[in-house]
């Protein structure tokens, strides 16, 4: 795990993988399909999702390449929130 977000007590875990070129990607998908127990264990345990966030280089900055795990992300920080 990269980072961990503390949502009252439980935990959201965030995976940041470069995503710059194909033969990354094809890693990348190999590593999360190993880590499917692992992360399913960090749910049982923390409470709260793990995500994958994909980083690109653009120029001389780096970006999210794949937008939608903010909504994803803000949604189980909702979710975790409103859960006791």
């Amino acid at each position: 795990m990269d980072f961990f977000i503390e949502i009252q007590g439980k935990y959201i875990g965030l995976q940041i993988k470069p995503a710059g070129n194909k033969a990354q990607l094809s890693q990348i998908f190999k590593e999360a399909s190993l880590q499917k127990d692992t992360h399913q264990a960090f749910t049982e345990k923390f409470g709260g999702k793990v995500f994958y966030i994909y980083s690109i280089k653009v120029g001389n900055e780096k970006k999210i390449d794949n937008l939608e795990v903010i909504e994803e992300i803000k949604q189980e920080i909702q979710r975790l929130k409103t859960s006791q």
